[in-house]
């Protein structure tokens, strides 16, 4: 998955959803970043709780996320290859999968794991009667996969509108 924007994450948690109820199931995500809601309380919450919840309103939260600290199943494994700084400190897990890769070498990361599905939001407008299409962020890695995994016959193309 990409990093943080542009994440599919309502396909990423039914993914996730689905290998944590079935263990005979093997799922490593790869992503650079997971945007998080940062976590607040107290007089601090008052403050910052109001441009949280318009930043953060409607973005759902990644199940994978919340699992991270500890309680991820046996046949799931996160990598990322940028961490929020402080964020999984005592974490074990996240910092032994932690990949520590060049943006411009994550591509030949991924393709050397062998990844088979890419999990990205797409969205679709129409412009003075043009069709438009908006991978939102990050898009170089994405297409490349695409390009080079579609020539090798490794992937096919699932869309849902």
């Amino acid at each position: 998955m990409p990093l943080g924007l542009g994440k599919a994450n309502t396909v990423a948690n039914a993914i996730y959803k689905r290998a944590a109820k079935e263990p005979s199931l093997k799922l490593n995500i790869f992503t650079a970043l997971t945007l998080q809601r940062p976590s607040v309380s107290g007089l601090e919450a008052r403050f910052i709780n109001p441009v949280l919840d318009r930043l953060f309103g409607g973005y759902p939260e990644l199940a994978y996320a919340r699992a991270c600290a500890g309680r991820l199943p046996k046949n799931i494994q996160v990598s990322e290859f940028f961490l929020l700084a402080g964020r999984s400190l005592g974490i074990p897990s996240v910092q032994q999968n932690y990949i520590s890769a060049n943006y411009t070498h994550a591509f030949r990361y991924i393709l050397d794991r062998k990844v088979n599905v890419i999990a990205q939001l797409v969205a679709k407008r129409v412009v003075n009667g043009e069709t438009r299409y908006s991978l939102s962020c990050n898009t170089d890695l994405t297409s490349i996969f695409w390009k080079r995994a579609r020539k090798a016959r490794r992937i096919s193309c699932w869309l849902r509108r």
